[in-house]
């Protein structure tokens, strides 16, 4: 009986931990970026999605030669 009581104690402060870990984060700031073509964007327009920006300058020599770089293209 006090084994289920103990149990029942730790997964209540586990979910209560987890609330505080994995509750409302702050929102990414709002930024403005431009593709390769030009257009522009904010990143407010990606809310709800899974983002990976790769920053990269095109004096980088390794960045440039990377495999599936191309000029121009946006994924």
């Amino acid at each position: 009986m006090k084994l289920k009581i103990l149990a029942a104690a730790a997964t209540l402060v586990l979910a209560i931990a987890g609330v505080f870990v994995f509750g409302q984060r702050p929102a990414a700031p709002d930024v403005a970026f431009s593709t390769l073509q030009g257009q522009s964007f904010r990143t407010a327009e990606l809310r709800g999605q899974v983002v990976l920006v790769n920053f990269w300058a095109t004096t980088c020599t390794s960045c440039m030669n990377r495999p599936g770089f191309r000029r121009g293209s946006v994924v």
